[in-house]
Formats: C-alpha cells, sequence, structure tokens
C-alpha cells in the first residue's frame, strides 16, 4: 500500500510501549482505533513499527527496544507527554475504555 503525505497530519505521534500487541487491542477495543500495518523486528515477535488510524488521525506504536534506547514510560517511570483524544459521545468512551482495562486515574 502506497502511503501519500496527504493522509497525514502536520504531526504523527509515535508511541514506544511495553507490549505493542497488547497496546494496540486495547487502542482498537477502548477507541475504536484501526490498524493499518504491522512490522515486526527480527525476532519475528517484537513491534518494529505499527500504524493505527483514529478517527482522522494516524499514529505509530512500536515495542521498547532498550539496547536502542526506545524506552516506554514504564521503563522511565511516566512520560512528560499528554494525548487530547476528541470524541462525541465522551462517556461512552470512557466506559468502553473501562471495559477495555483502562484504570481511572484521579489527581
Amino acid at each position: 500500500m502506497m502511503q501519500t503525505f496527504d493522509e497525514f497530519h502536520t504531526i504523527t505521534p509515535q508511541l514506544t510501549v511495553r507490549g505493542a500487541a497488547q497496546a494496540i487491542l486495547f487502542y482498537e477495543q477502548a477507541f475504536g482505533a484501526h490498524e493499518l500495518l504491522r512490522n515486526f523486528a527480527p525476532d519475528g515477535r517484537s513491534i518494529l513499527h505499527a500504524e493505527l488510524l483514529c478517527g482522522d488521525s494516524r499514529f505509530f506504536v512500536h515495542d521498547e527496544f532498550p539496547e536502542q534506547g526506545a524506552l516506554s514510560p514504564l521503563s522511565l517511570g511516566g512520560s512528560p507527554v499528554t494525548f487530547h483524544l476528541y470524541v462525541e459521545r465522551v462517556d461512552d468512551v470512557f466506559e468502553r475504555a473501562i471495559a477495555a482495562g483502562a484504570a481511572v486515574v484521579t489527581r
């Protein structure tokens, strides 16, 4: 599949996560994301690159690769990054995210 620049917005986030396959499944179940492609690392298990579409926005997800300095928030002890997801029926999406395994955190 040949991609063109008009399929992307100005900024495209790339997420480094521990357990990319599980994260992708969560994004699909919780937020209705659709996986567009998945490339595996040479080990045949780790996800080197996955592209997802959520609403009209694309984002990338890949597993941690500590040997390359690609660490997830779990390895770093948190993340300074926040993503905002705009949806029409926030209560429905909130409940779907909880059903998919999200934890409610109040600060």
